[in-house]
């Protein structure tokens, strides 16, 4: 499975431009998750929702790392929990 994983940290932001970005990749999405959150915190409902639905040999899109985590310390988390 695909999974795309759009965040915002603001309502100032729109989630436009990442939509976009996901449609030219080409990349079949089954399933897109949206989320209005800072990423200083991985405890965000859309984000951790996902984590428990992805197995492996599936694969997450983000329009850039920093809408996954913006701390290394996070990402090693994340990667670890899903390797």
């Amino acid at each position: 499975m695909h999974y795309a994983y759009i965040r915002v940290s603001s309502v100032d932001q729109h989630v436009d431009r990442q939509k976009e970005a996901l449609s030219a990749s080409g990349i079949k999405i089954d399933k897109i998750y949206i989320e209005q959150a800072s990423a200083k915190n991985i405890n965000r409902p859309q984000f951790q929702d996902m984590l428990q639905q992805v197995r492996t040999g599936d694969t997450i899109v983000v329009h850039s790392i920093d809408r996954l985590c913006r701390i290394k310390r996070e990402r090693y988390q994340v990667k670890a929990g899903l390797l």
